[in-house]
């Protein structure tokens, strides 16, 4: 019966492209006026009665005549031609890679009176996907990838195409007081159709088991087989009181928007949550997150000093209440690895969060970075570009893949993981930095200067490059007002010594350079990520031979 369907579907997809709908409403149309004219004409000219008689069978024959021609032939301002045969289109990556086992869950819609229940909607469509992502035979379209289509006008099939997958999930809720209405809709986006439509009428205590039932039919509709304990996990609670997750659902929801006072806003939440359950792992996660937003490597609405040590112990608070909750082993890793370079303690945390969650964009990204920042960059690689695959519209990815690229030599495809950040993204400053850089190594030196120059949003992150390009080039006047730039940058402790001694090395002050990294070791935590690079980084390769410097690489790679 599907199959009869698609059949006549795609029949009148060809009947419309040939023009033989159109053909037949102009037809009809003009065969009734005529007929009109001949009945009037026949009346006042006195004609005989075979006249309408011959005019409608006339029209009659012509009837078949003219939907022949229209099939055949296409006419237009060129003329006349002969209609092709439609190409066939290319199967679409997902029916292909993803083998009709691949889904992305749009952010459900708000359509509560109160807009300000938008987290709770988005918050619920994100439960479903942490659900499913525990699916091993399932790909699953990570938030920052299925999010981005938030309040847009996209056909879901194209959304299928963009994301590379084959099933979307949709959806919507109503929250007043304790009454919920949730909606969801699953779509085979091989043919558009509803393969599963289910609305719940319920109160707000039931919104677990709401969610455990779309999964689980998502399960039961794509005929997927659960592992031992992957049914388990995707049922798993992490509290069963509803208002502290609620205030959890609204931390997170703030967390995202990444201002200061938002940030204040989801600290609230998350300290609210905890005072009503203890337990909370997810709650204490988002009080981490919270503090690395808001200090962070180049971020300082809050100092490292504060907000790494703050972050940390929220981690490791998650983590006893909650051993196996990757998301606090892989934040903790990246603690670990960042900012305190012990790279035994990252790698045990970040294989943990793996061994949890093998599907998980983001635990795949920070693998990725703790594997770079050790220097297995093919390992990197690999993992970066599986994270890219759950997330392909997932920003900082593309950024880490093309540090991976720049470290290992292959300027090119740098580039070409950085333009792809500016696709998404046209101002962000990481991709520019590193597109400068690479044009830098392959010798067009002012286009490393014009895409250094865009970077101004970070202080302190492209400015020792500039200052080492001003200064390779001869431009040592230039140089010297970007170093100024920078030992201003210093003094506020939003640059690292590291930063400061590139500019150095570039006006070729070797004692300094080595005084200034040595100073950048006994920073308590890096302001900056050129020290976390110097391993790496090619811009160093002058002095990569020298004793000092091997030695201050020694003290960072225990």
């Amino acid at each position: 019966m599907e199959e009869q369907q698609n059949k006549l579907t795609r029949f009148w997809h060809e009947l419309k492209r040939r023009k033989v709908v159109a053909v037949i409403i102009v037809y009809a149309t003009t065969a009734f006026i005529l007929m009109q004219l001949a009945d009037l004409l026949e009346e006042s000219l006195h004609l005989p009665d075979w006249v309408t008689s011959l005019v409608t069978i006339l029209l009659i024959t012509g009837f078949p005549i003219a939907i022949i021609f229209s099939w055949i032939f296409d006419v237009s301002s060129k003329g006349i031609t002969k209609t092709e045969p439609e190409p066939e289109k290319e199967p679409t990556k997902s029916n292909k890679s993803a083998n009709e086992k691949s889904i992305v869950v749009l952010p459900f819609q708000n359509m509560s009176s109160d807009p300000e229940q938008e987290y709770f909607s988005d918050g619920i469509a994100e439960e479903i996907i942490n659900s499913l992502t525990y699916i091993s035979e399932l790909k699953v379209i990570a938030r920052t990838s299925a999010f981005s289509f938030k309040n847009q006008n996209v056909d879901v099939r194209e959304i299928g195409q963009k994301l590379d997958v084959n099933y979307l999930l949709e959806g919507s809720v109503r929250k007043a007081g304790n009454t919920l209405r949730i909606t969801a809709q699953l779509i085979n986006l091989a043919d558009g159709s509803h393969i599963y439509s289910e609305r719940f009428d319920r109160k707000l205590k039931d919104i677990f088991e709401i969610q455990d039932e779309i999964t689980l039919q998502i399960v039961d509709k794509l005929k997927l087989k659960l592992l031992n304990n992957e049914k388990e996990a995707i049922q798993k609670r992490y509290t069963d009181n509803t208002e502290a997750y609620n205030l959890y659902l609204l931390g997170r929801y703030h967390n995202y928007l990444l201002t200061k006072e938002d940030g204040e806003k989801a600290k609230d939440c998350f300290e609210s949550a905890i005072k009503i359950d203890a337990s909370y792992a997810p709650a204490y996660v988002g009080l981490g997150i919270y503090y690395l937003n808001q200090g962070g490597v180049f971020r300082n609405i809050l100092s490292n000093e504060i907000a790494i040590p703050s972050a940390k112990k929220y981690f490791l608070k998650a983590l006893k209440v909650d051993p196996e909750y990757a998301e606090a082993h892989s934040n903790l890793g990246s603690i670990y690895s960042v900012f305190e370079f012990e790279f035994k303690k990252a790698d045990y945390h970040i294989k943990r969060s793996f061994e949890i969650e093998p599907k998980n964009s983001e635990v795949l990204r920070y693998y990725g970075i703790i594997s770079s920042l050790q220097g297995k960059l093919l390992e990197a690689i690999k993992y970066i570009e599986e994270a890219i695959k759950l997330d392909p519209l997932m920003l900082p990815a593309y950024v880490n893949a093309s540090s991976y690229q720049f470290w290992t030599g292959n300027y090119e495809q740098a580039i070409n993981y950085s333009e792809k950040a500016l696709q998404i993204n046209p101002a962000f400053a990481w991709a520019n930095m590193y597109l400068g850089l690479s044009h830098f190594q392959l010798g067009s030196e002012e286009k490393a200067i014009d895409f250094l120059q865009k970077v101004t949003i970070i202080p302190g992150l492209a400015e020792p490059y500039l200052a080492y390009v001003y200064a390779s080039l001869g431009r040592r006047e230039e140089a010297q007002k970007v170093l100024d730039v920078l030992n201003d940058l210093y003094e506020k402790k939003l640059v690292s010594a590291s930063g400061l001694a590139m500019a150095y090395l570039g006006l070729g002050e070797t004692q300094k350079v080595f005084e200034l990294l040595e100073a950048s070791l006994k920073e308590k935590i890096p302001y900056s990520g050129h020290t976390l690079t110097i391993k790496l980084d090619p811009f160093w390769d002058s002095i990569r031979g020298h004793p000092e410097f091997k030695k201050i690489l020694s003290k960072i790679w225990k």
